[in-house]
């Protein structure tokens, strides 16, 4: 399954941006990190309790992970988070007529934006090297979710 970002017509005639931002148990892309000086290659997969505590009281919406001058809104007011069986998926409210809910608009409806992401903070995790020489990452605790939205280069192929 490919990602999808796309935009829904709500009764009022207003638009509302959705994707799904999150993947329990699905290894990422290959990410590169600086760790002791050096760097590693791994994947990551999220377990499903890892956001079992998670804060996600001020979460903002923005497109490729630029919150000032990509933000299209915020929880509570135009921001809603739900979480399903895959994992957790979004709704944004977009406020047309502003330069940046029209541009990001026009990428969605283009298909320049080909998934989802979001910006996290992990409280525990746990390393496996394997036999290749890459890490794989378990993410089994989140402290919070900084932001969500759609981008051009997701680490997770099917969001």
């Amino acid at each position: 399954m490919a990602g999808e970002v796309r935009m829904l017509t709500t009764e009022n005639n207003g638009v509302t941006l959705a994707g799904q931002w999150m993947l329990y148990n699905t290894p990422s892309e290959l990410m590169i990190e600086e760790r002791d000086e050096k760097y590693i290659a791994f994947r990551e997969i999220i377990l499903p309790e890892a956001m079992r505590n998670c804060k996600m009281d001020d979460v903002k919406c923005c497109a490729d992970h630029e919150e000032v001058s990509k933000y299209l809104g915020r929880t509570p007011n135009a921001l809603r988070l739900i979480e399903n069986e895959r994992g957790w998926a979004y709704e944004c409210d977009l406020l047309l007529g502003t330069p940046t809910a029209d541009e990001v608009r026009g990428y969605v409806e283009r298909g320049d934006y080909v998934g989802n992401s979001f910006k996290f903070f992990v409280k525990k995790d746990r390393w496996e090297r394997q036999s290749n020489g890459q890490f794989l990452r378990y993410v089994e605790e989140i402290y919070a979710v900084q932001h969500v939205g759609p981008v051009k280069n997701p680490a997770y192929v099917n969001t």
